[in-house]
């Protein structure tokens, strides 16, 4: 245990400003290689971080422990953070274990990552799962900005709210939140999906080109602004200016729509509820769309 830590404060004061992500972990990732440890002394290692919280680039701890834990032979990992003052980013990077992670983390939660699986007993800062490839991500709280941003495959669930801009760019990979989200939401997406349990801030979809947002509770103002592709689904109320420069796309709209900016395609569709024998009974959806 006290090599894991010496090795830790080594790599710490390395550090340079100029340091990539990827730097930074292979150092780690060639640290980790000369050790001999088990994934018990990676818990005991994270209960010890607050000894490290004065060092300048303490944050990026992450990338240690995401190495240490990658490489360790055992799958499932305990990492404990729930002490620390500061905020640990970067867990799960490039990950490919099962993580459990009690209390709160800090940016870039699951960078990178491949596969396994990381779930964090407490809130996340922003960018959870930026760039994330595979394997599944679940935030017990509340998470940033930018959740999903670029994600090409893999599931985040966030039983809490999320911030403004998630699923930035995003082709693949699915994004799930059991609360609101803010504005945004989307943004550049290309394809995967986006369903929110909860309420939608304002420009969901803009510039969408493909995959699919469901919402289930309202959505504010300008839904689909220059949208392009894909699909938008809201099981609520859509604010003002729906559709508002969309050149192509569909948007969905169960409940009320204050007002449609542009000249739109719009298509009352009776979806039946239940079994087919119960297809008397219909759920109705405003269909929005560019004219063929």
């Amino acid at each position: 245990m006290d090599v894991i830590k010496d090795n830790y404060e080594r790599w710490l004061r390395s550090i340079k400003p100029e340091d990539t992500p990827d730097e930074l972990y292979e150092k780690a990732e060639e640290e980790a290689r000369l050790m001999d440890y088990m994934a018990e002394d990676i818990s005991l290692l994270s209960k010890d971080l607050k000894e490290f919280e004065k060092e300048e680039f303490f944050a990026c701890g992450g990338f240690y422990l995401s190495a240490l834990s990658n490489s360790a032979q055992e799958r499932e990992i305990i990492l404990h953070v729930q002490d620390i003052g500061k905020k640990i980013s970067s867990l799960g990077y490039k990950n490919k274990k099962v993580l459990a992670v009690e209390g709160d983390i800090g940016n870039l939660g699951g960078y990178k990552m491949e596969g396994g699986k990381m779930v964090v007993k407490g809130r996340a800062a922003r960018s959870v799962g930026k760039e994330m490839r595979g394997g599944e991500i679940l935030i017990k709280g509340n998470a940033g900005y930018w959740v999903g941003e670029g994600m090409t495959g893999g599931k985040i669930t966030i039983e809490g709210n999320v911030g403004d801009i998630i699923g930035l760019g995003m082709e693949n990979g699915e994004i799930a939140v059991h609360g609101n989200a803010g504005n945004y939401v989307g943004r550049y997406m290309k394809g995967g999906s986006i369903t929110i349990m909860g309420d939608v801030e304002h420009w969901l979809g803009q510039h969408m080109s493909g995959g699919e947002i469901v919402v289930k509770g309202d959505a504010r103002n300008a839904v689909g602004n220059l949208m392009r592709g894909g699909r938008i689904i809201i099981e609520g109320n859509a604010g003002e200016l729906v559709g508002w420069n969309m050149p192509s796309g569909e948007i969905w709209v169960k409940g009320t729509i204050k007002s449609i900016y542009g000249s739109y395609q719009i298509i009352k569709f009776f979806e039946p509820l239940g079994s087919p024998e119960n297809s008397q009974s219909t759920s109705s959806f405003y269909v929005i769309k560019r004219p063929l």
